[in-house]
């Protein structure tokens, strides 16, 4: 056969591959057939040579063909397509799967919890091992993805954690429900109001990609209107159980970064970048300084005169603002020596091979030998140093707090379900979604933030109320009870712990606040992807 007359015949069955392996029509059967027969006898071909050479010219694979040509031999006829074991009659459905023991269910919670863990992901192929390797149990692909449905799990993106542990969160989680617990403790006994803040943002245009249309129209899903989601405004607020902190400063919001001094009340709202830029990088140090100061300060004084602040906030980098005096143990050697000198520190004592050895400044920049510290060991000795000077390590927000004899609590990395207001913000934003209009200016998304916080009654919209922050508080409680209750003590909450805390005193740690704060840096970075809730998972689970 010429190599020009097998092409145009290899284009014209190129509607008989068959990657996907579906069953063919009698009609294609019967065409394949065809050919076959066409081969041995115009061609004088062997059956097997025939068979491979209509294989590779249809694409069709060469044992589908050879049982095919089996079958027509022994019935002489072209055999029809069998549907028998085709769908739910196929004993292999997942619907005929016999479903798992209690053993083979905690097995599969435990292995997928471990990969993540461990090594980030976990997929089926690692489930379909694990189950083969310890219960002997085989099953395909979409009958474990069937049953994994069934579980409550989903298949999805995962969101990376940063460096941070599962043990490590869990401590660090530890400390700070014991924090909370003695501060609601406080609350309950009039001496302090507990605040919550966060920042967040919302857009002049939501990302709506979805529509009706109409297949027979011209225009199918052709739609008019702005590509972005144009300029973001952002959103700095707090809140207590009573509520907002301060009142409506709308007539003041000139939705720019300049923060008026005085303003009673915990409000500000200004535009920031556009939807390429994360909105935590539109807050830094100076700003959030300048809220605290001139919007969030005042506002407490005056709504809770002669009453303790009690600030529960997260990690953003801005939240640690630092100044010029602030002294971290981290850096380069140099940079470590040169604050060991500034803190007057002319030798350090190093552990080697059980000996205690005093080693002088002289030698510090020195590779490491005998008579030489090493990096560690230096930044060892700066932890200790300052431990001795605590005004080398309060940033610029805790100056302002301990001036006033108030207190700041900072969550956990990548636990946002201890912080209410992250449900406020889903709450406010759903509502400014809602009203939506096309082409809406800045001045008119000033409006619809002021009605999704202080309420629209037209359209039934209650607003930020007191209720609403007091459920919220309520729920993020109730998730460090359960917390308390798996992994500090069973049964036990918030109060049994602070008055057990109050029995048994414990010295007092110094916080680690560098981890603390990548942890938060790495969280801001991620978060330029998600959001951390949705409003109809913010309901659900209330």
């Amino acid at each position: 056969m010429e190599r020009s007359e097998k092409r145009r015949i290899s284009e014209d069955f190129s509607s008989l591959k068959n990657p996907s392996g579906r069953q063919y029509s009698l009609d294609e059967r019967r065409l394949l057939l065809t050919q076959i027969h066409g081969a041995i006898e115009r061609r004088g071909m062997a059956e097997f040579h025939a068979i491979n050479l209509v294989a590779d010219i249809t694409g069709c694979h060469v044992n589908t063909l050879r049982s095919l040509y089996d079958e027509w031999k022994c019935q002489h006829a072209v055999p029809s397509p069998s549907t028998a074991q085709m769908g739910r009659g196929n004993p292999s459905h997942p619907l005929h799967l016999p479903p798992f023991s209690l053993e083979v269910e905690c097995e599969i919670h435990r292995l997928i919890e471990e990969y993540n863990q461990s090594r980030g992901f976990c997929d089926t192929a690692d489930i379909q091992f694990g189950l083969r390797e310890k219960f002997n149990i085989e099953i395909s692909r979409r009958g474990l993805a069937k049953r994994l449905h069934s579980m409550g799990y989903q298949w999805g993106r995962t969101k990376a954690i940063g460096s941070m542990t599962r043990m490590a969160r869990i401590a660090r989680t530890v400390i700070y429900v014991k924090e909370l617990s003695l501060a609601i403790q406080e609350e309950k006994m009039g001496n302090a109001v507990i605040c919550y803040t966060d920042e967040s943002y919302v857009n002049e245009r939501p990302a709506i990609r979805y529509s009706w249309y109409s297949i027979y129209s011209p225009q199918m899903n052709e739609v008019a209107g702005p590509g972005g989601k144009g300029k973001r405004e952002i959103l700095l607020h707090a809140i207590t159980q009573y509520g907002l902190l301060g009142g409506n400063e709308s007539p003041n919001s000139d939705l720019s970064k300049c923060l008026a001094e005085g303003k009673e009340s915990a409000q500000h709202f200004f535009m920031g970048g556009y939807i390429g830029k994360d909105y935590h990088k539109n807050m830094d140090d100076k700003l959030f300084i300048s809220w605290l100061t001139n919007r969030f300060i005042p506002a407490f004084s005056v709504k809770f005169p002669h009453q303790k602040c009690i600030l529960i906030l997260d990690n953003a980098t801005y939240h640690h603002a630092k100044g010029e005096d602030y002294m971290s143990p981290a850096g380069t050697k140099k940079e470590i020596i040169d604050k060991l000198k500034a803190l007057d520190v002319q030798s350090i004592k190093v552990d080697r091979g059980g000996r205690r050895m005093k080693m002088k400044s002289s030698s510090w920049s020195h590779r490491k030998s005998n008579l030489a510290p090493s990096v560690s060991e230096l930044r060892d000795a700066l932890r200790v140093e300052l431990a001795k000077h605590p005004e080398r390590q309060r940033t610029e927000v805790k100056k302002l707090f301990d001036e006033r004899g108030w207190q700041l609590i900072y969550t956990p990395p990548y636990t946002p379900q201890v912080q209410p207001i992250e449900k406020v913000w889903a709450y406010v934003k759903h509502h400014i979604a809602s009203l939506f209009i096309p082409n809406r200016s800045e001045a008119v998304l000033l409006t619809h933030t002021i009605l999704g916080f202080y309420g629209d009654p037209p359209h039934l919209h209650l607003g930020v109320t007191a209720e609403l922050c007091q459920s919220l508080i309520n729920y993020s409680n109730k998730w460090c009870n359960q917390f308390i209750h798996h992994h500090i003590k069973e049964g036990g909450d918030l109060s049994s712990l602070a008055n057990w805390l109050n029995e048994n005193p414990l010295e007092e740690s110094v916080e680690d606040d560098i981890e603390d704060e990548k942890e938060g840096a790495r969280e801001e970075r991620e978060n330029e992807m998600y959001d951390v809730f949705s409003f109809e998972h913010s309901l659900n689970e209330q």
